[in-house]
């Protein structure tokens, strides 16, 4: 069996090991007393507590050559919405510093990250950035909640817990499954249907189209073992005690987070009944040679259900990550008795703090942002349930003052005025987003489509060079890239930008879209599409051009070869006279 027999079963092999122990020294927790105290001791003993960390950020800025720092564009690349405030970021780093009070090792450089989401989310990504959803900040009622979140995904990183590749290596394969399930989705729907309709969606499907960044955000969150979670909050109910929050507010939030968990596995169930589905329609394409050998169809059968287990467990491992930990009763629970235990059931904790909340978040221009990206999360996912009416009425609350600030408020804007024909109100909204470094990848790809049509393919040019100089990943890119140097005449980076579209396929996505696919060949979904747009399959063009050539060559070879002894002959007869 060669390596295309094997490709589909290795990777099973690699998933299954991500889920194994890493190898990275966790903190001790102690058996009795304040988890603080014991691990204060380890780590003042330990200068370079964090030093893991460093072997991680260099891979990734391996991988991201853009101006946008690669910690953030790897969100950008996955077209998460960013807020950008900086109030609300000084607002959370003055929570954080007070945290800190109580911590005697080295002091971790976090990064806090704002995306647009509804749910009640917050984690921390092995780069040691914590990521809040601004759903979360409209919901929590006072600061000591807020802090509550913060000083459990604070503990996560004190702990290590975010460098065990067992609990975030899963996350990069699953986006990249997830983003497979589009570009595979385009796959079936452009080789099946060769009309308009689906060529159109067969474009717009790939990779984060119709604002799947929304969805994109359930799926980055690390799903930790049960034992760090309990650690976390234990660690986290210690330092909100030393930095004299009130301790009680942890429960309460503990049980809405555990409520918005449980939605998010729903959602990631979702993604894994679309994988299964799209899989049994893709079916055919696992089997190949002759469709009455045994062999063969055994085969078939190996490929196709080594592909289905292993999109099964992708998603299914994610979303029983939220739902096999504590329930939240057992949390609440076991935070009481360890309270009781570690530090004799607590003093009299302090009145929650309301105002200093309501000043940062609820007043201002804060208040004017969290409130827009809530409209604007509407209005996306009313124009993707093709709700028109609703997306309307959000629209019109929608100005552009926010867009450079918050990208859902100039996606959800654009996106509404695309579906309205209104094309230019659409550019200067999706110019204004492109303005931040922060944009995600659709917005750069969304302006340079508009261009396109309107025939400005010199700025669509320019549009897609700068998403491509920041965020640092060209395959984002290359489709409409291909599109605009063919619409400009400039057939020779037409066509070398199509050819990067083959080698992208086989470096950054080919790995899951060809599971979803049944594909051999390094003609997937996405190099189609970049051969649509150049209107030829360059690749085939170029196989053939070297195939005519080494012909011509083998035949001049042999006339030269020809003319050589007909020229001896010739020779020959003049010395035998």
């Amino acid at each position: 069996m060669n390596w295309n027999n094997y490709k589909y079963i290795l990777p099973l092999a690699l998933l299954l090991g991500a889920c194994q122990p890493g190898n990275v020294r966790q903190a001790v927790v102690p058996e009795q007393g304040p988890y603080l105290d014991a691990i204060n001791r380890q780590a003042a003993d330990t200068p370079d507590w964090f030093g893991e960390n460093n072997a991680e950020q260099q891979k990734l800025r391996n991988r991201y050559k853009g101006t946008v720092e690669p910690e953030l564009a790897t969100y950008l690349e996955n077209d998460i919405y960013l807020v950008d405030n900086p109030s609300i970021r000084r607002y959370h780093e003055k929570i954080l510093a007070r945290l800190l009070q109580g911590w005697a090792g080295q002091k971790p450089g976090i990064r806090f990250v704002f995306e647009s989401d509804e749910s009640l989310n917050a984690y921390v990504d092995v780069y040691n950035q914590i990521h809040v959803s601004s759903g979360l900040l409209r919901s929590v009622e006072n600061e000591d909640q807020l802090a509550s979140v913060l000083a459990h995904e604070l503990s996560h990183v004190l702990l290590k817990h975010n460098q065990d590749k067992s609990a975030t290596k899963s996350v990069s394969w699953s986006v990249e499954m997830a983003g497979a399930l589009s570009i595979a989705a385009a796959g079936v729907a452009y080789n099946k249907n060769q009309n308009e309709k689906y060529k159109d969606y067969a474009e717009h499907a790939l990779i984060g189209s119709q604002s799947l960044g929304l969805a994109w955000s359930d799926m980055l969150a690390p799903a930790w073992a049960r034992n760090y979670e309990r650690d976390a909050d234990k660690l986290g109910l210690d330092l909100l005690m030393r930095a004299d929050y009130n301790y009680e507010e942890f429960y309460k939030i503990i049980a809405r987070l555990q409520d918005s968990n449980l939605r998010r596995s729903d959602r990631q169930r979702f993604f894994n009944a679309m994988a299964g589905n799209l899989l049994q329609q893709n079916r055919a394409r696992f089997y190949s040679g002759n469709p009455d050998s045994k062999k063969d169809k055994a085969l078939g059968d190996i490929k196709y259900l080594g592909t289905s287990m292993i999109a099964s467990l992708t998603f299914d491992a994610l979303a029983k990550g939220n739902v096999e930990h504590d329930k939240r009763e057992q949390r609440i629970d076991m935070l009481k008795i360890y309270l009781q235990d570690a530090h004799q059931g607590g003093e009299l904790p302090p009145v929650p703090d309301t105002a200093s909340l309501r000043k940062a978040l609820h007043e201002g221009e804060a208040k004017k942002i969290l409130a827009a990206d809530r409209v604007a999360i509407e209005t996306i996912e009313a124009l993707n349930r093709k709700e028109l009416d609703t997306a309307r009425k959000g629209a019109k609350q929608l100005g552009s003052g926010l867009a450079d600030r918050v990208a859902s408020i100039g996606i959800a804007r654009s996106f509404f005025d695309t579906t309205q024909r209104n094309n230019r109100q659409a550019t200067r909204m999706l110019t204004k987003v492109t303005r931040s470094p922060n944009a995600p990848a659709e917005a750069y790809l969304r302006l340079s489509r508009l261009y396109q049509a309107a025939g400005d393919y010199k700025a669509s040019r320019s549009t897609l060079e700068l998403g491509n100089r920041r965020i640092g990943r060209n395959y984002r890119f290359l489709p409409e890239l291909v599109a605009t140097h063919k619409a400009l005449g400039d057939t020779e980076n037409a066509e070398r930008y199509a050819i990067e579209c083959a080698r992208s396929d086989r470096d950054n996505i080919s790995l899951a879209s060809a599971f979803l696919s049944g594909s051999n060949s390094a003609s997937t979904a996405y190099y189609q599409l970049c051969s649509r747009k150049l209107g030829y399959d360059v690749v085939a063009k170029r196989r053939q051009e070297a195939a005519a050539a080494a012909k011509q060559q083998k035949q001049q070879r042999k006339q030269n070869k020809a003319n050589l002894k007909e020229y001896k002959n010739k020779l020959k007869s003049l010395f035998d006279r």
